[in-house]
């Protein structure tokens, strides 16, 4: 496959609008650090852990159909518009070289000029300006990982990833008392956990934690209902963070899950995010 760029799933090139430029698509997002003055001092000391802000990309087409007519200009820039505004654009890049990426983002304009006088003009060229809300790519394809009381890792991008953590009460264990998650560097120290308090019946029932909208859910025999009381007031949701490890060199935290009585299983469910 070449390179290729995609609106919603649908590959540019093939309604005859040929990406000719994406602006700042491999360039890290931009983070702020909040800083305070102290009188008699120079300079300012930092107050809070950094926050990227969201992204903006700018993406350049030239419209050239194979038809090569007025009208089939005119069709592809509307094609191109619906695509663009729709509510949300997902936005894919495929170098042919890595697995391809994704980043979601609303268009906030659309510029089209035409590269002769309108009544004439066979090709034009559209600047599109998208602002990304979240900042960070995101594998097209995700991954689910594995995990019990033996701790496994979790590859990982070089953004931190959130993720669907899913606790199983499996049918060839006894029923799960009191399960808990522990996330953990790439060396095996604990960094945080979440401890919850009920019980699973095995066979039947799981806990699933979404660790990026902070909620948890308790699934019996295909019934949901809300668990957020299960967790402890001592526990706190996590994210996957790259700097728990060395990405670069494939070393990546870990999770593990454990509980007071039981075998529990689990999988952590998402994609691999990038700066």
């Amino acid at each position: 496959m070449t390179w290729a760029v995609y609106l919603n799933e649908t590959n540019l090139s093939t309604i005859g609008a040929y990406t000719m430029r994406l602006a700042s698509y491999t360039a890290a997002p931009a983070r702020t650090y909040p800083t305070l003055a102290l009188p008699g001092r120079q300079g300012a000391v930092l107050t809070a852990d950094p926050e990227m802000g969201p992204r903006t990309l700018q993406l350049s087409i030239t419209i050239s159909t194979t038809a090569n007519t007025i009208a089939a200009r005119a069709t592809a820039e509307d094609r191109l518009k619906a695509l663009a505004y729709n509510a949300l654009v997902k936005l894919v890049v495929d170098d042919d070289v890595n697995a391809p990426r994704q980043i979601d983002a609303v268009c906030t304009a659309c510029e089209v000029t035409t590269r002769a006088h309108p009544v004439d003009a066979v090709v034009s060229d559209v600047s599109l300006t998208l602002l990304c809300p979240d900042p960070t790519w995101y594998d097209v394809t995700g991954q689910v990982i594995g995990f019990s009381s033996t701790a496994s890792a979790v590859p990982l991008g070089t953004a931190p990833s959130g993720g669907i953590v899913r606790v199983v009460a499996p049918s060839w264990s006894a029923n799960v008392v009191d399960p808990v998650v522990t996330y953990l560097n790439a060396a095996g120290v604990t960094l945080k956990t979440m401890t919850f308090s009920g019980t699973l019946t095995a066979g039947t029932e799981y806990l699933e934690i979404d660790l990026d909208r902070q909620t948890v859910v308790e699934v019996s025999s295909g019934t949901s209902a809300n668990a957020i009381s299960w967790l402890s007031t001592a526990s706190e949701f996590f994210v996957l963070d790259p700097m728990d490890g060395d990405v670069l060199n494939s070393s990546y935290p870990q999770l593990k899950v454990t509980a007071t009585s039981g075998t529990p299983t689990a999988t952590w469910a998402g994609a691999r995010r990038w700066l």
